[in-house]
């Protein structure tokens, strides 16, 4: 069976992200969607929040489940018998960083693989960040999010701003 693990902080979930999934789905007889705890970030979601987001993103996709892991990707690579990794890149800047990022995590664990996905068409400039930031200026987000999750996202996002 081929398999591969797709890992963020999904805070939120977008567009860009879905895409990356869907396209995984294709390639992969199982995607194991991974929202990892990075203590460089704050995330304004809860943990709880983020994974029944992603779900309910990932609930028309039978080969694709959402699992939680609070320390070193290599590490869950390593215990999960996992071998490939899936990461989206939307410009040079973010593929530099996935090349280094692939360095480490090769030394940490030589037996993983990074497939880079790049940001289809349009989706080069959808993030987290910018959703969180359009929401904080109550701006329609529901172009940037996926449908099923925008609801929650507005409402958890126009709280944090309140």
């Amino acid at each position: 069976m081929k398999s591969c693990v797709f890992p963020g902080t999904f805070d939120p979930v977008t567009v860009g992200h879905l895409s990356v999934i869907e396209r995984a789905a294709r390639l992969f007889d199982q995607v194991t969607v991974t929202l990892m705890v990075n203590v460089r970030k704050h995330c304004v979601f809860s943990l709880a929040d983020r994974k029944r987001m992603m779900e309910k993103v990932c609930a028309p996709f039978p080969q694709v489940r959402v699992d939680v892991w609070d320390g070193l990707l290599a590490d869950y690579m390593r215990i999960r018998g996992e071998s490939c990794l899936i990461r989206g890149a939307r410009d040079a800047a973010e593929f530099e960083a996935e090349i280094k990022a692939d360095q480490v995590n090769r030394l940490l664990y030589p037996g993983m693989t990074t497939l880079l996905m790049p940001a289809e068409e349009g989706l080069g400039s959808v993030s987290s960040s910018m959703v969180r930031e359009l929401a904080a200026f109550r701006a329609d987000i529901r172009p940037f999010v996926p449908a099923c999750a925008a609801e929650e996202i507005a409402r958890i996002l126009s709280k944090e701003g309140t």
